[in-house]
């Protein structure tokens, strides 16, 4: 099964963005939540079959992610290690200040 990685005070905390307004950091979580499921989709998307990508749209269009998350988990074993690399990438680029929703704050 998956380690869940949260975004929250820790995480903002952990990138020197504490000190934001409660609005503030909600745009930030969002944005990084947004930015690290588009980046993950499109590196695990890379490896799929069209059969594969068809198959994990028909099994997203529903409201319950535990599916989508087994059939995750099931076709995509390095899964995992992609969300950590493609977070630890966004890490690297809000603490030095180069992805562009920051500079907007």
């Amino acid at each position: 099964m998956f380690q869940k990685v949260t975004l929250g005070d820790e995480f903002l905390a952990d990138i020197g963005l504490s000190d934001l307004s409660d609005a503030e950091k909600e745009q930030v979580l969002e944005d990084v939540r947004t930015t690290l499921e588009a980046r993950v989709g499109v590196k695990c998307g890379q490896g799929l079959s069209v059969e594969q990508a068809n198959q994990f749209n028909d099994i997203t269009s529903g409201d319950d992610p535990k599916p989508a998350m087994d059939w995750i988990e099931a076709n995509i074993p390095n899964y995992q290690d992609v969300v950590l690399q493609e977070l630890e990438t966004m890490l690297d680029q809000i603490k030095n200040n180069t992805l562009s929703y920051i500079k907007q704050l």
